[in-house]
């Protein structure tokens, strides 16, 4: 069986240091949507951002990635158990799992056997939830600067990243979708906390393995300039979509 590769254990620093969390009202969503909240399977965790909040909701966690990297800069947390699995492979028991998640990270599977491994470990009526985001708006200024950034380093997106930019529109998963609200992620963020977060996308490390270069250094002094002392509100939407194993 094929399964996800792996962009991230070479960059595993600056993903963890980059990567954002998802606002308290979307997992208070989630379990309320879930008639049970026993077992929640955090699939794809890269450093644990969802596995902490769904900690908070459900009984237990199982928080599974590829990696073994990223898996190490994790945080301890008592209901959490972290281990290395792919998606399709999960090694959970059958029938256990109330909540599925899968976090910025479904582009990155091989579909049919991701959702053959969810049918087999969610309960009758357990949720399968997938989200994700795209690009952070701050001002017409920096909004700018990051479309010409998103340019440069166009052609060293790995080829399934476009189904994230497309908000997931040809991702449809086999089970009863379910209407979700809309989310917005606000981040209050300084110019290092944004230059981080560009740092942490694929295509950033593919263009400097390519091109023996950052193309961080051509843009931070133009950010560090628009953006001044002090922290600013970045935002992302939110692409959600929600399901229900149905009896």
């Amino acid at each position: 069986m094929a399964h996800a590769q792996d962009h991230f254990s070479a960059i595993a620093a600056e993903y963890r240091a980059g990567r954002i969390f998802y606002p308290k009202e979307l997992y208070e969503y989630l379990s309320e949507v879930c008639q049970e909240r026993l077992l929640a399977w955090d699939c794809a965790t890269g450093s644990g951002q969802a596995a902490i909040d769904l900690s908070g909701h459900f009984d237990r966690v199982i928080a599974t990635d590829i990696s073994d990297s990223l898996l190490s800069l994790a945080p301890d947390v008592d209901n959490v158990v972290f281990r290395c699995a792919p998606a399709e492979d999960s090694g959970i028991e059958s029938g256990s799992v109330n909540l599925v998640v899968v976090a910025q990270a479904i582009h990155w599977f091989e579909p049919a056997g991701f959702w053959k491994e969810v049918s087999r470990v969610l309960k009758p009526n357990g949720v399968l939830a997938f989200w994700g985001y795209v690009w952070p708006v701050v001002d017409d200024g920096i909004d700018s600067v990051l479309d010409e950034f998103r340019k440069k380093i166009a052609s060293c997106w790995p080829e399934r990243s476009q189904y994230l930019q497309e908000c997931y529109g040809d991702i449809e998963a086999p089970f009863e979708r379910i209407k979700a609200p809309d989310f917005q992620i606000e981040e209050n963020w300084t110019a290092s906390d944004y230059l981080a977060h560009l740092a942490s996308w694929s295509a950033t490390r593919y263009y400097r393995e390519a091109f023996g270069e950052d193309p961080l250094e051509a843009i931070q002094r133009e950010v560090e300039g628009l953006w001044g002392q002090g922290q600013r509100v970045v935002k992302w939407q939110l692409v959600l979509k929600v399901y229900r194993n149905a009896e």
